[in-house]
């Protein structure tokens, strides 16, 4: 779903008054901003590389919305607390993002919100009042609960949430930014954020997510996104009216800070490997013995790794003990799993059934992980 004829007009023009988009922020305390691009990894960037040259006194709105992605937040364990095997069979985006709080599903359906401010100013109350604000101008009945989300009380008595929200914190500035439930796929959004493979994590150093009903407020993202910047001018420009600042993936050669900031969205090494310190134990069972599996993970490399059995050959507790040390410093991952339970099978034809186990075991045990 790309935007409307009308706003796509009306932000093609606006483009077209601005040589650079670093001009947009020199000088200006208060501009707002919206995207072109559905990529989560610009629009992320985009928001990031805002937050950080933006003068110490600025406020700044800024609107978007995402192709099919999983965002989690910076202190959150992806393998906790998204369906990986449905996000890669269906070519769904996985993005850590920068702020804090829980795992959000976000589509075409689903607009995105930021506002930036001074640190001094930031509280968690003030700019979902005024998202609120906005959906009441609508003509939808919504209040901000003791959560800080967005809700709606429907006429059967369920309360639902709409939106939930996140910030950042640095010396001199803040952001605090959420999504809007407008006509997203609840379905969707329910199997991408469920994990199949939770079970056995134990995990004490990630923020986990608060699972809540959640539902759509049915209203055209172009006449949201008018009624947030209607509220911003109030709240923050004297009611002045703001023209749109617009950004989208031309911004990335416009601005290499963007496109290097996209970039490390999409690295292993910041998806993954910024992951806090957690234990996976995993049990299986075989003809020749069961075992127990207990890995210590950090930063998404295995760091100890203990792989123990039951039965009363020696040649197989030795086998799996030799297991246990090819998994470490290995990455937390089926493939890499399954080559360093295959590395012990390279001299093993002559082994029989040993070789037979190692396969057994190695199919297995890279099934677990995804």
């Amino acid at each position: 779903m790309s935007p409307s004829r009308g706003l796509l007009k009306t932000l093609t023009s606006a483009r077209r008054c601005f040589s650079s988009l670093r001009q947009l922020l020199s000088g200006e305390r208060v501009t707002a901003h919206i995207s072109t691009s559905l990529s989560p990894f610009t629009n992320l960037a985009y928001e990031d590389y805002l937050f950080r040259t933006s003068s110490p006194d600025a406020h700044t709105l800024l609107l978007y919305r995402n192709r099919s992605a999983v965002i989690v937040g910076r202190n959150q364990n992806p393998w906790k607390e998204a369906n990986l095997p449905l996000l890669h069979a269906r070519n769904i985006s996985l993005v850590r993002r920068r702020s804090g709080g829980g795992a959000v599903y976000h589509e075409e359906g689903n607009t995105c919100w930021s506002v930036g401010m001074p640190k001094n100013e930031f509280d968690r109350f003030t700019n979902v009042e005024m998202v609120t604000r906005a959906l009441r101008s609508l003509g939808v009945r919504s209040r901000v609960n003791e959560r800080h989300d967005i809700v709606v009380d429907t006429p059967a008595g369920e309360t639902l949430k709409v939106t939930g929200s996140a910030y950042k914190l640095a010396r001199e500035r803040a952001y605090h930014h959420g999504t809007m439930l407008l006509n997203a796929d609840l379905a969707a959004l329910s199997g991408a954020l469920r994990s199949t493979r939770a079970q056995g994590i134990i995990d004490a150093r990630s923020v986990e997510s608060v699972r809540s009903r959640v539902g759509n407020v049915g209203i055209p993202h172009d006449d949201f996104c008018a009624a947030v910047k209607t509220e911003f001018e109030k709240l923050y420009n004297e009611g002045k009216n703001l023209e749109w600042k617009v950004f989208g993936d031309h911004t990335l050669e416009e601005i290499p800070e963007v496109k290097k900031l996209a970039e490390e969205l999409q690295s292993w090494n910041w998806t993954f490997g910024q992951t806090p310190q957690f234990t996976h134990e995993l049990n299986g069972s075989f003809h020749w013995s069961d075992v127990t599996v207990i890995l210590t993970v950090k930063h998404g490399v295995i760091i100890e790794a203990k792989v123990e059995g039951n039965s009363i050959d020696d040649g197989i507790q030795t086998r799996l003990t030799s297991v246990g040390t090819r998994l470490v410093r290995k990455q937390y991952g089926r493939e890499s799993v399954r080559q360093a339970v295959m590395e012990g099978m390279e001299d093993s034809d002559a082994r029989g059934n040993a070789r037979l186990e190692e396969e057994e075991l190695s199919e297995w045990l890279s099934s677990q992980l995804d």
